[in-house]
């Protein structure tokens, strides 16, 4: 007991001159976390909540007639969970200690979990051994715990009653109680990890499996494998077939950093397939029980099918947005043709000198060449392309797009402005594929404008993260926090006759280029959509 006098009697010197509490005050947390976090933090100890009740709750069945809280906190402090009997729930409740507050010897004086976190070993603070007076009926029992895998010091259990029941066998039992729940968890974590491995091996799923050793040698495979690099039975060993072989390289760095390599793209020759087989791998380091590497895993996903329906998809939204699109691109070239018909019919005249037949000519010549640009740009909107990625100029590829929008977005009362922050960025995209992206975001930001407005499109480069972004912006009718929650998904559409496959296809479109898509939006004052994209090949380097 001589420790356990010293630890409180130091903790009662730091309330009274260091933290300048007053005894007699009600101990009030001032530190809460905000539902999110909460929410949050409750996710992160899922597992660890779940198995501590279920043991916690047997504790409180035997001891029926004990009134007795539990209370489960994390590393730093902040209660995640509390239940048990109702009388003491209420007392607490009284003094604002509920979910989500942080027990802060600063804020609530002497207390068992402060304690336990900072001697990181169990505590007891029975009666006047708290510094609030308020507590002195109380006693409390805190143990930490570490049910991490690596150990750290994850949090605290409580255990509060009256100090009528107070006895030294609370601590003891609470310290017993976290060795089982240890103890279980860990058995959960196995039992979890032998049974994915177990599912992986079976034959249940229609996507390639290997598994190699830590020198890339394959150990086993499933059946879906074996048939797409038609190999034969004696399929497990090193690299010998050919096809296996584009996989090598990636395997070996996985093995060598020891960090998972997902969506690499490759192409596989199949005799009894008549095209290539098109397919995303994901290869994984595999770690054994010590966090040792035990080999890598990869999985094949046989994308051609979805390849194929995507190119059919995106094709008919060319046709769709070249529908869209056509009553600008006629109201656009009706301004040019008007003034080359009136030019026409002045020169016409026979009286015009020569002078003013050249000016008349320039004009007609500069206002065909517009015309020709802009049927090129509309034409090749329409084009069937193959899908090969190429290097390209970013501004001029957005200059174009918005060039093509522009008039159609005049006759909804809608400005587009540009802005470039680089003067030139290329990198390696399918240039048709990127400008359908943008196209879809533009008409997109025209619907929500049903009055008109302004949409910005910028371009920028993150030297940090060696990234383009572009950003599409308008001030149209934005959307709700649960309409953002669905807008990649396919067949989610906020408009009355939409199909809701746009955004979906630009989703996959710009994360197949190794990037990503960013909205912000807010009801009724508008959205941004910023899309990310490498400023190098997806896989330079590997």
């Amino acid at each position: 007991m001589e420790t356990t006098e010293k630890y409180i009697i130091q903790s009662h010197e730091r309330c009274e001159t260091l933290y300048h509490l007053n005894p007699k005050d009600i101990p009030i947390p001032k530190v809460c976390l905000i539902r999110k976090e909460l929410q949050r933090q409750n996710s992160k100890y899922e597992s660890i909540l779940q198995v501590t009740r279920y043991f916690m709750e047997k504790i409180l069945e035997y001891s029926k007639g004990i009134p007795t809280l539990v209370v489960v906190s994390n590393e730093n402090g902040f209660i995640l969970d509390m239940y048990g009997d109702k009388t003491i729930q209420q007392m607490v409740d009284s003094l604002g200690i509920t979910p989500g507050v942080r027990f802060d010897e600063r804020d609530v004086g002497t207390n068992s979990i402060s304690l336990a976190l900072q001697l990181k070993k169990p505590v007891e603070i029975i009666g006047k051994n708290h510094f609030q007076e308020v507590l002195h009926s109380a006693a409390c029992f805190s143990a930490p715990f570490y049910f991490s895998p690596s150990q750290v010091l994850s949090g605290t259990i409580s255990l509060m009653t009256t100090i009528d029941y107070a006895s030294s066998l609370h601590l003891g039992l609470l310290s017993s109680a976290i060795d089982s729940i240890e103890r279980e968890l860990k058995l959960q974590e196995q039992n979890y990890k032998l049974d994915l491995l177990n599912q992986i091996l079976m034959h249940s799923t229609q996507d390639g499996i290997l598994i190699t050793d830590t020198k890339g040698k394959i150990r086993n495979f499933n059946e879906a494998a074996k048939n797409l690099f038609e190999a034969q039975e004696n399929f497990t060993g090193y690299f010998e077939n050919k096809q296996v072989e584009i996989v090598e390289k990636y395997i070996d760095s996985v093995l060598q950093t020891k960090k998972p390599l997902k969506n690499i793209e490759i192409e596989i020759d199949n005799e009894h397939k008549e095209n290539l087989i098109r397919c995303l791998v994901d290869v994984l380091p595999l770690f054994d029980s010590y966090q040792k590497l035990n080999g890598a895993f990869l999985q094949f996903r046989d994308m051609s099918e979805f390849y194929k329906l995507q190119e059919q998809v995106i094709a008919s939204e060319k046709l769709s947005t070249l529908g869209i699109l056509g009553t600008g691109f006629a109201h656009e070239i009706k301004n040019p043709l008007t003034a080359i018909i009136g030019l026409i019919q002045l020169l016409q005249n026979p009286d015009i000198d020569l002078n003013t037949q050249e000016k008349y000519l320039n004009i007609i010549s500069k206002e065909l060449e517009r015309i020709k640009d802009l049927t090129n740009q509309f034409a090749s909107l329409g084009k069937p392309t193959l899908f090969k990625r190429k290097s390209c100029d970013i501004d001029v590829l957005i200059k174009n797009t918005v060039s093509l929008v522009k008039s159609h977005a005049l006759l909804h009362n809608i400005e587009i402005k540009y802005e470039n922050k680089k003067n030139s960025l290329k990198t390696e995209v399918d240039e048709s594929q990127i400008k359908q992206v943008l196209i879809n975001l533009l008409q997109n930001a025209i619907d929500a404008m049903q009055e008109g407005g302004e949409i910005t499109v910028s371009l920028d480069f993150n030297e940090e993260t060696e990234q383009i972004k572009i950003v599409v912006q308008d001030n149209g009718v934005g959307m709700t926090a649960k309409e953002l929650e669905s807008i990649s998904k396919p067949f989610f559409s906020t408009k009355e006759r939409g199909i809701g496959l746009g955004l979906h296809i630009s989703y996959q479109i710009i994360e197949s280029h190794g990037g990503k898509i960013r909205v912000n939006s807010i009801k009724d004052k508008g959205s941004t959509f910023t899309l990310y994209l490498p400023a190098y090949s997806q896989q330079e380097g590997i």
